[in-house]
């Protein structure tokens, strides 16, 4: 019988994984030197786009008595020992086919692990007109003595707004790419003494990421737009008005009260007779509304304004030469005033401003590992290739009849009844075939193996009863204890993890905590078990389904986008899912149609596409 062993690739991948904590590869920070947004209810945002999951990996964790006791129980018993066995994974017939045939990657989505170059390939980076507007900024809350300053560039183009510091120390250029909805943050690589070097990285995430957090956030505050008012710290409240005003978002049904006093060239607005708003026009307009737009998207995104002051501020069709904004929030209780002055204007011939020397979270060091998996499953490169359903059903063809008379009735060895099980879940991860009433040989013959009363090996049972409770949905303990003496076996197939992570997941943190003591575990986490899942199988769709769904969960919305979009992408078993994703965005552009500025006719991103 012919069996590989877990393929080198993975073990790397699950070495690193197990060595270094990853907490989310879409890093991105507000470093464009104006100041921030307020942190609405810090315990909800942590302050930071990513929120980590619920701890990190700690190495070098023993396994439990139990688990090393069950382990050295089967070593014992040869007819319990097996192996996982990959489709299409002899590496001579695989670089074999790579010299007939070079394969060029084609992306098309552009997910976080594009290079500069396949992003602009994508996206397109003809030099079109190009507005930058250099504004004096000055940010001044209650209580200083003097205002932060900083001059601040905002690059408008078509389709793309950038806001750029312009102050040596701290050259950020953070880009709302609206043709393809990415947000980018661009900015030179620091040394040891935090200087900065030659080198430029880049980080890419989904611009629904952070656009879900300001309306969730919103919805969450405000209890859907119920609550006028929100308790702070000290027996103090803040308006649910400037809650909506920092994520420009509002979930109110009634619009607030505001006194509004708009020329042609001026606009100041009151809340309650305080001034929270002014602006000054130029008298000439702009060259192309493409511009109008992309302004109008970022300060939806940049600027701390009520949604209804933006949709005043969208009917003026110039640029603003000076800007007052005043806003509130937990880290400004006594107020925030923010003052933008024009000093500079002009209009020129660009390209996108994405470096093309740029690197990508993949291209440099130190590298995420979790990122690299997902990098190299979306190009095919991960354990030999994209799975291959054909030589995946021709294996389990050969071990089912390599010692099976023809005709005769199913009586499988307990190794091949494991490595035909295993096959066969396989199988069905990346075809959905496996229905209860499903025509498919090789479904029928796992439930065959799983329903029959001959004898079976230990390990085989145990995934079998955990399977089953987990399709039924019953007790994430009972199957926690049958999965976990084999979860630090390396030959344990990347299903019976991802099954153990789901369960670990639907279980609070107190019963894990109890389920730690009863089992002797330290830190049972959900997050990385679905990363070794995902590090041993990287084409398994419902292991990405579960990773996106438990950082969404945990609030890291970034990289739950980043994971449906590589899913979406690049993994070719991904058909089989019903993904929902899809339609929260179409809702997120209904909900939120200011954060994301209309496109040109005349630009089509599948033009770029080969």
């Amino acid at each position: 019988m012919k069996t590989h062993r877990l393929n080198a690739y993975a073990l790397v991948c699950l070495l690193i994984l197990s060595f270094w904590a990853p907490l989310g590869f879409a890093q991105t920070k507000d470093e464009t030197g104006q100041a921030p947004r307020d942190i609405i209810i810090e315990d909800l945002l942590s302050g930071t786009d990513i929120v980590k999951p619920d701890s990190d990996i700690a190495p070098d964790v023993p396994a439990p008595k139990i688990v090393k006791e069950k382990i050295k129980e089967r070593a014992t018993h040869s007819e319990d020992k097996h192996t996982i066995i990959l489709p299409n994974n002899d590496e001579n017939d695989q670089n074999e086919k790579d010299q007939d045939k070079v394969q060029v990657y084609q992306p098309t989505k552009a997910i976080f692990s594009l290079s500069s170059k396949e992003y602009l390939a994508l996206r397109g980076n003809k030099i079109a007109p190009q507005l930058t507007l250099t504004y004096h900024v000055s940010t001044q809350k209650k209580g200083m003595l003097l205002p932060i300053t900083s001059n601040v560039e905002l690059i408008l183009g078509h389709d793309y707004a950038a806001i750029r510091t312009k102050n040596k120390q701290n050259l950020v250029t953070k880009i709302y790419d609206f043709a393809v909805d990415r947000r980018l943050l661009v900015h030179p690589k620091k040394n040891k003494n935090d200087e900065q070097s030659p080198q430029i990285h880049f980080e890419n995430i989904s611009l629904y990421a952070p656009i879900y957090r300001n309306v969730s956030t919103v919805k969450a505050i405000t209890r859907g737009g119920k609550l006028k008012t929100i308790p702070m710290e000290k027996g103090k409240t803040l308006d649910a008005f400037w809650v909506e005003s920092a994520m420009s978002w509002t979930a109110q049904p009634h619009a607030p009260t505001l006194n509004i006093q708009a020329k042609k060239t001026t606009l100041n607005i009151f809340k309650k007779n305080q001034l929270i708003f002014k602006a000054k026009f130029k008298k000439q307009a702009y060259t192309q509304d493409g511009f109008q737009h992309s302004l109008l998207a970022l300060a939806h995104h940049e600027w701390p304004l009520h949604p209804n002051v933006l949709g005043v501020f969208s009917k003026y069709n110039a640029p603003p030469s000076y800007l007052k904004m005043l806003s509130f929030g937990p880290r400004a209780l006594g107020g925030e005033t923010q003052i933008w002055t024009l000093i500079d204007a002009k209009t020129t011939k660009a390209k996108f401003p994405l470096p093309e020397h740029a690197l990508n979270v993949i291209e440099h060091d130190p590298i995420d590992p979790f990122a690299f998996i997902i990098n190299e499953a979306v190009r095919g490169r991960a354990l030999g290739g994209y799975p291959d359903i054909e030589a995946l059903k021709e294996t389990f063809t050969s071990v089912l009849s390599e010692t099976t008379p023809k005709d005769a009735p199913l009586d499988h060895t307990l190794d091949r009844n494991m490595e035909l099980w295993i096959i066969g879940q396989k199988y069905h991860a990346y075809t959905g075939k496996c229905t209860p009433n499903s025509d498919d040989s090789i479904c029928k013959t796992i439930q065959e193996i799983e329903t029959s009363e001959a004898e079976k090996s230990e390990s085989l049972q145990d995934f079998i009863k955990a399977m089953t409770l987990a399709k039924d949905g019953k007790s994430s303990s009972k199957i926690i204890k049958l999965i976990l003496p084999y979860l630090y076996d390396a030959q344990t197939p990347a299903f019976m993890t991802r099954i153990a992570a789901l369960a670990g997941a639907k279980m609070t943190k107190l019963a894990i905590k109890t389920l730690e003591n009863e089992l002797g575990i330290e830190n049972f986490n959900a997050t990385e078990l679905l990363q070794s899942a995902l590090a041993k199988d990287p084409y398994d769709p419902h292991t990405y389904l579960a990773l996106a769904q438990i950082y969404a969960a945990n609030g890291a919305f970034e990289t739950s986008w980043d994971i449906y979009d590589a899913l979406r992408a690049g993994i070719p078993t991904a058909g089989i899912l019903d993904l929902k994703i899809s339609k929260v965005e179409d809702k997120l552009r209904s909900q939120a149609a200011g954060y994301f500025s209309p496109r040109s006719k005349t630009q089509n991103i599948k033009d770029n596409l080969h």
